[in-house]
């Protein structure tokens, strides 16, 4: 076992054991706090009326006899007290962290094993009742594993108004609500008790006042005791043990303390008695919860498990055992180990696993859908041909789930702010980091935020997805038809005529003029605020100030403009056959002599916008669905303005202080966090303003305009606050992350860029 670096020598990361289910860890909070506290940010919300009058107020109550306030701190002054609150702010200044043993990983997988089996259950709970003739086998299935019962019912038959019993008829009842998903979590456990423990949880703190610390902790230990001779049943739960070289106090809940006889009593005669039941209740019995408090070297540490053993594992001075940071994920984090880390945080494959999708994660789903077929009307062969298809869709579910890997993240101080890395040994993941992402050319320049990913090609999943639904389409035609009313049956067939022809049609101009005249599988999003408006919709009143219209849009890099045009095109003529067909089908679907608006054209120095107006909406004119069709890309907007600008390919300057997103990359983004707030200013003070209208006139004129004068005096000292909180804000200037791909893991670097307001 290699050193650790100095740098993080007896660190959190260089004591947790190395087959740590998860970690987390914060380092220097209280150098982090001192910066913050020393800021002119901090200096600016010191100054507003309502903290100074808090801060007045605390002053006041301190000094003033028998107050709240005063009687605690008198309270904290004394010396013991007084040692406790230095210990514990001693505790968080510098390296904390919290880990999950192997015990975590196991739990997490009961829980998704329980939860899958509550999922068929609940579908289990939707049939109804069953007759017991033609289905006795089931029934009897059904009835020995606990899951229904026999009823006698009286039939009662209906004479003019009179209601009399004649004659009775024996049924099938199944048990419903929750006594079936009880039944399906126990028998779940039962079958998985191995996994049925309680997790391991450790925290951990580091102090440099251990005599402090026993002294505390023996103060615990005396008032716990105390309490525990007040109870018979706890008398013997505390002891001080020996742990990894360091003394901990253990408090043990034991399982047999839980009043199970009377839940047993509660199931009686419905799971009370099953087998399965009685094992789940056997090994809650024998199971323990452990709470421990002690001291392990420099550590004060916390746990909860249903021992102390696992403490045993910890990597003290004279231990041992391997660290986690000696485990392979961690040499990225060496590399790093001079920096000022802030944070460490860990996931291992094995948590990673039981947290992710999983290939059984449909089985309760077809399972369930086949016995639905099996039960009902539908012909021989339904519920085989369901089955296989079900199983198709599995199939190619399963083929493109992410493989599991762990997960390390780190992140750490900088002259200008923060900045980490997060590694992700994860596999089987849709992301191309191959080549530089072009698409950042097309965020206009300087937007708000920005983000492009770029997605790997699978041509087989289109063509297996188009399959899939011709396949479910048929089987639904062949099996579920048939077992229509004839009114259903020639409303679907006039469906089926009118509209499956449209259906293929939209997918043929997808498949062959969209998808092949788009490129590499990049998409971006990016928001921006540069359109402006007084008023975003008639019945609004309208504002002094100017108000920034958010806008959001998608971006898709083109390969062959003249085919997408004519897709586009295409859609419009399509969307023309579909108002006629929805009239065929229906006269009253579609009011008479109505016929889809053509959108406005407009040249721009980037290409051409598509605008589609929105008929009685009074939304202002500069809010409109578009398409931009450029040379290189497609945008898809709700501002044409801003579909106009994202067209022209224009350097990235959001973010480029910091990054030129140059390398080949599989995603980016950037935020410009004073420009959000600029966004959101405005509108918070016309909402505020609009209040104000409001309460006092109960309504407000969409003729009104809104300014200064109609703030109250509380709404004015609230929006003084509001702004100086939101110039603080304005201090995160600038955040920027690259994903790229390195060997065998996609690596995201973030950097952010933190500005001190100026002195006053």
């Amino acid at each position: 076992m290699a050193a650790p670096p100095a740098a993080l020598a007896g660190s959190g990361v260089a004591t947790v054991p190395a087959d740590a289910a998860f970690f987390s860890s914060t380092l220097r909070l209280k150098e982090q706090l001192d910066i913050f506290m020393a800021s002119n940010a901090w200096a600016k919300l010191r100054e507003l009326p309502a903290i100074s009058r808090g801060l007045d107020s605390w002053n006041e109550q301190k000094d003033m006899p028998g107050s709240p306030v005063s009687l605690f701190l008198t309270f904290l002054e004394l010396p013991e007290n007084a040692q406790a609150v230095e210990l514990l702010s001693d505790m968080v200044a510098n390296d904390t962290f919290v880990y999950g043993d192997p015990s975590c990983a196991k739990f997490l997988k009961l829980v998704r094993i329980v939860s899958a089996a509550q999922q068929e259950a609940t579908f289990r709970d939707q049939l109804d009742e069953e007759e017991m003739e033609g289905d006795t086998e089931i029934i009897e299935e059904e009835i020995s594993a606990g899951r229904g019962r026999l009823r006698v019912l009286p039939v009662k038959h209906k004479k003019n108004d009179d209601i009399f019993i004649h004659d009775a008829e024996i049924r099938f009842q199944p048990r419903g609500g929750d006594m079936v998903q009880a039944l399906a979590v126990i028998e779940a456990m039962a079958a998985n008790i191995d996994l049925l423990e309680v997790p391991d949880i450790v925290w951990g703190f580091k102090t440099g006042k251990k005599d402090t610390a026993a002294f505390q902790l023996k103060r615990i230990e005396v008032l716990a005791k105390l309490l525990a001779e007040m109870s018979p049943e706890v008398a013997g739960a505390m002891a001080r043990k020996k742990v990894a070289g360091g003394e901990v106090l253990s408090f043990t809940i034991a399982g047999s303390l839980v009043p199970w006889d009377e839940l047993v009593e509660e199931f009686e005669g419905e799971i009370g008695e099953s087998e399965d039941f009685d094992k789940v209740i056997a090994k809650a019995r024998a199971t323990n919860i452990v709470i421990g408090l002690g001291i392990v070297g420099d550590w004060v540490i916390l746990s909860i498990g249903d021992s102390l053993d696992h403490l045993d594992k910890l990597v003290v001075p004279g231990g041992k055992g391997q660290a986690l940071i000696d485990t392979p994920p961690f040499a990225k984090l060496i590399e790093h180990a001079d920096k000022p880390l802030t944070g460490i945080s860990y996931l291992s494959g094995e948590l990673a696993e039981t947290m992710t999708p999983s290939t059984k994660d449909l089985e309760p789903l077809i399972a369930a859908a086949v016995m639905a077929v099996e039960n009902s009307d539908a012909e021989d062969g339904a519920a085989d041909d369901v089955k296989e298809w079900l199983d198709q869709v599995n199939a190619q579910y399963v083929k493109r789930l992410p493989q599991p890997g762990p997960c390390l993240s780190f992140s750490f101080m900088t002259p200008t702010g923060y900045e980490g890395y997060a590694w992700s040994w994860f596999k089987n993941i849709a992301f191309d980091g191959g080549k530089p992402l072009g698409l950042l050319e097309h965020a206009g320049g300087t937007p708000i935020a920005v983000a492009v990913t770029r997605f790997t090609s699978d041509p087989e999943a289109t063509a297996a997805l188009g399959q899939l639904v011709r396949d479910g389409w048929e089987i639904f035609a062949t099996y579920a038809v048939p077992e229509m009313s004839d009114d259903e049956q020639e409303k679907f067939d006039k469906f089926s005529e009118t509209f499956l022809p449209l259906a293929k049609e939209l997918g043929a101009i997808v498949t062959d003029k969209f998808a092949k005249s788009i490129a590499d599988g990049q998409v971006g999003i990016v928001i921006d605020a540069k359109t402006t408006t007084d008023k975003l919709q008639a019945e609004l009143p309208s504002s002094e100030e100017p108000l920034p219209i958010p806008e959001f849009s998608i971006v898709l890099p083109l390969a062959d403009r003249k085919l997408f045009v004519e897709g586009l095109n295409d859609v419009f003529a399509w969307g023309d056959k579909l108002v006629a067909a929805m009239r065929k089908v229906d006269p009253d679907a579609v009011p008479e002599g109505y016929e889809i608006p053509e959108p406005s054209k407009k040249k721009v120095a980037g290409g051409t916008v598509w605008s589609f107006g929105v008929p009685d909406a009074g939304l202002d004119e500069k809010l409109a669905p578009s398409i931009g069709v450029g040379e290189s890309a497609v945008v898809l907007s709700l501002v044409p303005g801003h579909a106009a600008r994202l067209l022209k390919p224009t350097p990235l300057a959001t973010g480029s202080a910091v990054t030129k997103f140059a390398e080949p990359l599989a995603s980016a983004s950037a935020v410009d966090f004073p420009a959000m707030v600029d966004m959101i200013e405005p509108w918070v003070v016309y909402f505020t303003r609009y209040g104000c209208v409001m309460a006092a006139e109960g309504e407000v004129d969409s003729g009104a305009r809104l300014s200064a004068d109609d703030e109250t005096a509380e709404a004015a000292e609230a929006l003084t606050h509001v702004r100086v909180a939101l110039e603080v804000a304005r201090c995160l200037r600038t955040a920027v992350s690259e994903m790229s791909k390195k060997n065998d893991a996609f690596v995201t670097h973030w950097r952010n860029v933190i500005q001190d307001l100026p002195a006053p």
